[in-house]
Parts: C-alpha cells; sequence; structure tokens
C-alpha cells in the first residue's frame, strides 16, 4: 500500500536530488485573462514586486526515480500531478540527455503560507518547480527563458525567477511571453509590504476559473486601462514619486476587481473593504500607503519603512489580533499593543512586514549561507 505522506529518509548531499525555495511575488500591475490557453499567454503584461524569500516561500525538493512514475507531494499531501505541471515537466524534460529522460520523479512541495488564498502561491510553487527541474536535468537556460516555461505552469510564476521590480511581457508566442527584472530591491530599498491575512481559507473559485467567466469590461481594460497604468507605474517607479505609485497601484487593483464582480465573483469580504477605507483615511491629505488585493480577501499594503508603525497603530486600533501574529522587523511594543486593542472588534490572523525580494529561486546549499 503506497504511503500519502512524502520519504523521509532522501540524502540531501545526493547528486540525483536537489531543493529549491522559489519567492512569491505581489503583482501591482495584474494578469487577468489569457490570449492562449495551451501556452498560457496573458492578454495584458503585468508588473510585480518579488517578496522576501524568507518570508514567503516554497520550498521544494526533487528526487530522481529508477522507475518512470512520477509522484508529487504538496504540504505533505499525496497530489494530483494536473496539466499544467506536467506540462512544464515535459518541456524541460525534453531536452534532458537521453539516459534522464527515462527516470521517474518525487516531487515534494511546501509552501510556509496559505495555500489558494489568494496569495499567489502558484507562483512561487511553480518558479520553484521550474529551477529545480532545470538544474538537476542539468538544462542550461536562461532566467528568462525559465520563466516562459514556468508561465506554461503559472502565469504569475514567470515572474518569480527574478527579484526586485519584474515586468512580464505579454508577448505574442511561447517564446516571447517572458519575464525580467527592471529594477533590483536596492533601487528604493524603504519599501515595505504589510501583509494583512484576513482569510486564508482555500477561495471557492479558482483565478483560472474565474479568468474563463464573460464579463464586458476585460477587452477594455487589458487593451486600454492597463497599457496606461503600466507607463504610470514605470514613470513613477523610476522617479521614486511614492504617492503617485500607490494611485496607480490601487487604480489598477480596483479595475482587476471591477472586472471579477461583473463576471459574477466577489473574492474580498467585508474586512477586505474596510481595510480599502483604513488606506484611504490612512492616506488624508498625503497618499502615503496603497492597497492590493490578488485573487483572494488578503490585503497588500504598499509602504514605505517609516510609516509601517503609524499604519500598524491603526491596524490594531479597528482589528483583533492575537500578538504573536504579528511577524514585523522590530518588535511593537506590546504596551502599546494592549492600548491599541481595547476597542478592536474584528478578527484578523495574521500581519506580516516584509521588504522586497532581492533574489528569485535559490538551490538550498547556497540558501543556507544567507
Amino acid at each position: 500500500m503506497q504511503s500519502s505522506s512524502p520519504p523521509s529518509s532522501f540524502s540531501e548531499t545526493s547528486q540525483s536530488q536537489i531543493t529549491v525555495r522559489a519567492p512569491t511575488n505581489i503583482a501591482l500591475i495584474k494578469y487577468w485573462g489569457k490570449q492562449d490557453k495551451y501556452f498560457n499567454l496573458p492578454l495584458n503584461s503585468s508588473i510585480s514586486l518579488t517578496v522576501d524569500i524568507t518570508k514567503f516561500f516554497t520550498e521544494t525538493t526533487i528526487n530522481f526515480l529508477p522507475t518512470p512514475e512520477i509522484i508529487f507531494y504538496l504540504n505533505n499531501k499525496k497530489a494530483k500531478i494536473t496539466n499544467r505541471i506536467q506540462q512544464v515537466i515535459n518541456t524541460i524534460k525534453i531536452q534532458a540527455e537521453p539516459k534522464l529522460r527515462h527516470k521517474g520523479l518525487c516531487i515534494i512541495s511546501n509552501n510556509n503560507f496559505p495555500t489558494a488564498a489568494g496569495m499567489a502561491s502558484s507562483a512561487s510553487g511553480l518558479a520553484a518547480l521550474t529551477f529545480a527541474l532545470a538544474k538537476l536535468y542539468q538544462i542550461n537556460l536562461t532566467m528568462e527563458e525559465l520563466s516562459a516555461i514556468a508561465r506554461l505552469g503559472s502565469g504569475s510564476a514567470s515572474r518569480s525567477l527574478f527579484g526586485g521590480l519584474v515586468k512580464w511581457e505579454k508577448g505574442e508566442k511561447h517564446e516571447n511571453s517572458t519575464s525580467k527584472n527592471l529594477y533590483e530591491k536596492t533601487y528604493w530599498p524603504e519599501l515595505r509590504l504589510l501583509v494583512v491575512v484576513l482569510d486564508s481559507r482555500k477561495k471557492k473559485v479558482s483565478s483560472t476559473d474565474a479568468m474563463m467567466r464573460k464579463s464586458d469590461l476585460l477587452m477594455k481594460r487589458s487593451c486600454e486601462v492597463v497599457p496606461e497604468n503600466i507607463k504610470s507605474l514605470e514613470f513613477a517607479f523610476m522617479n521614486k514619486d511614492f504617492p503617485k505609485l500607490c494611485e496607480v497601484v490601487m487604480a489598477e487593483s480596483d479595475s482587476l476587481h471591477e472586472v471579477i464582480n461583473e463576471s459574477g465573483v466577489d473574492y474580498l469580504n467585508e474586512n477586505s473593504y474596510r481595510m480599502k477605507a483604513m488606506v484611504n483615511f490612512f492616506n488624508m491629505p498625503t497618499v502615503r500607503s496603497a492597497y492590493t488585493f490578488d485573487a483572494g480577501p488578503n490585503v497588500w499594503i504598499l509602504i514605505k519603512k517609516s510609516e509601517v508603525n503609524n499604519f500598524l497603530s491603526l491596524i490594531l486600533n479597528h482589528f483583533l489580533i492575537q500578538y504573536d501574529k504579528l511577524d514585523l522587523e522590530e518588535n511593537f511594543d506590546q504596551g502599546r499593543f494592549k492600548l491599541l486593542q481595547c476597542y478592536a472588534k474584528r478578527k484578523i490572523e495574521r500581519i506580516i512586514e516584509t521588504q522586497v525580494s532581492n533574489t528569485g529561486p535559490i538551490i538550498k546549499p547556497i540558501l543556507e549561507k544567507l
């Protein structure tokens, strides 16, 4: 009888095994809609910030097997090999030396943050898988070429192959729908993201399913709204114009969810809308933060390091949270925390402060030296 738990006896030093960690990313300009379903080509280009690899990541270990089967474990449970995962495996495998192609694979993948909750776990997951397979099969490809392969598994995974601010060009065919780094983390080191986990449960409608639903606004968004938002965001980032950057990020998030809502899906919950109102209040009279939502209820707050504690105080005055669920760069004063929580009523799950990542996927021995 086959075990439903992953094997635990694999050698870390074996040449037939590799362990890779990959970061997730948060899209500032969102990808929504497909021009080609098979190659997973998007309707529009997108831009994201890669998140600190020590905060949000997928760690994937892959072993060669003597038999041709492929076994997959996700978060310590045996899982199905989806068509998209199989497509990534096949695309890399066909480029390997003939002696390696017949070997089977055992893939063990674990996320350190909620899966299928609108927090881009597929981005880190497929980026880790693609990078690990290429290294295991000894395929010599550029990171841009690998981003095209990762895209076959998950569109947003294309962007997680790079650190910093990343742009995924929509392209017209498989070979030129690739991602590239626009700016390294060091270009704007003051940037922070506050990730407010409102609901970590698996969402009822997947992003892929939601994209397939009819929306009359979709083409207008992809052809008119997004190109203008990309120009504005790139200009704001280049000039480090934070208020303008925030305005574009929020307008883009709202544009995405307008399209999603028109198709009959609403990923945001009551607390999501309260967080939007809180950001708008915090931004009076000067814009100092931005909210952005992917396809889920959890909110990412773009903010400068100097404003983190000010915004946290506002959250803690309205939302109940356990002190040990604050994952911050510096500890928040416990006395102040207790005082702020006196009148808070609505519960939230977790708040994580993260920097922008300076890297894409990393092989484990290199990671341990960081």
